[in-house]
């Protein structure tokens, strides 16, 4: 991959179910739901740098 723009391990996100666009982004970007409640919310997905390749 190119240059990082941060020194990061993990970028989290949230993507509202009806974001239907934006869910299909973050996936084709390796984005993964964490399919759990992170605190009292949900719907979080996370990259964690080429982990699930």
């Amino acid at each position: 991959m190119g240059d990082k723009a941060f020194d990061t391990n993990a970028i989290l996100t949230k993507a509202i179910p009806d974001a239907t666009a934006r869910v299909a982004s973050l996936v084709q970007e390796r984005y993964k739901p964490i399919n759990r409640k992170l605190m009292i919310y949900d719907d979080y997905y996370v990259n964690l740098e080429n982990k699930y390749e």
